[in-house]
């Protein structure tokens, strides 16, 4: 089987990190710029990783963030793996849909600490796996 690489991106360390490690067994964790999305595709192409799973939060620095997900979303070695934009509310989420329609928006609806993260983590997962 396949090894699953998943890819966070975010201004700051935050509870969908925590999660995020808790949850996956190979997780890197890294700041949204240009560089940093060298990397990845530096990182895909020598360790031969096919497929992987892209988490970015917007939390912080929505500007940023949406000039990293530009970028993100036009690099063709990175439009095969799923994407998810988290870190939004629920005000702000039908805009990051309609600007990122590739990407699912998961925004945390009620109480943070009610939220079921193992439920979001395991549907990325399976969209990780649907992949082909």
């Amino acid at each position: 089987m396949e090894r699953l690489m998943v890819y966070y991106f975010a201004w700051q360390e935050d509870e969908w990190l925590d999660e995020i490690l808790d949850y996956f067994s190979e997780v890197n964790a890294l700041v949204p710029t240009q560089q940093t999305l060298e990397l990845v595709k530096e990182q895909r192409r020598e360790e031969g990783i096919g497929k992987s799973l892209i988490i970015v939060n917007t939390a912080g620095e929505p500007e940023k963030s949406g000039r990293f997900l530009d970028l993100l979303t036009q690099d063709d070695t990175l439009a095969d793996a799923p994407l998810y934009i988290v870190g939004v509310s629920e005000r702000e989420a039908a805009d990051w849909q309609q600007a990122y329609p590739r990407a699912k928006v998961v925004a945390i609806t009620g109480f943070a600490v009610e939220f079921d993260y193992t439920r979001v983590l395991a549907g990325m997962e399976s969209a990780w796996e649907e992949v082909t």
